[in-house]
């Protein structure tokens, strides 16, 4: 068996987008047009590099799916909205459709990650979003 090498490419690629977010949030502190506009140039290009990351890696597996994002955004939903409604005393409903404030790329995470099937389904050499019909409908014939 062959063990599966990770690549420091990516590792590294997450690493700067990490430091991308912080540094990010720190410009938002020092203001100005200079910091406004990196910060935006920064926000442009780091999110869409953050979700190509993570659908690089990703892999539909329903006991990961529960363990690593379902329930960690169940709990973190749950304090967040408790912890706004009790101590900043606002008025987010305890609803789990809307994630709350940090938590949007996790949710995205959970949507992203149940549609894996939908596109890994397809087990010919061409990718369901090349197919010109719907997923799941067989191929038009030639004499309909």
């Amino acid at each position: 068996m062959a063990i599966s090498q990770r690549d420091a490419r990516f590792d590294n690629l997450k690493g700067i987008l990490i430091f991308l977010v912080v540094f990010g949030h720190l410009l938002e502190l020092v203001g100005g047009p200079a910091a406004a506009w990196l910060y935006r140039l920064i926000y442009s290009f780091h999110m869409p590099a953050f979700v190509f990351c993570s659908g690089w890696f990703a892999r539909f597996d329903a006991e990961r799916f529960f363990r690593r994002l379902l329930y960690p955004y169940l709990v973190y939903q749950t304090l967040y909205l408790l912890f706004d409604r009790l101590v900043l005393h606002g008025k987010a409903p305890l609803q789990y459709t809307t994630p709350y404030w940090l938590l949007w790329y996790l949710f995205s995470m959970m949507l992203w990650t149940l549609l894996l099937p939908l596109i890994d389904g397809v087990k010919n050499s061409r990718a369901a979003w090349q197919r010109p019909w719907p997923l799941g409908l067989t191929r038009p014939s030639a004499t309909a």
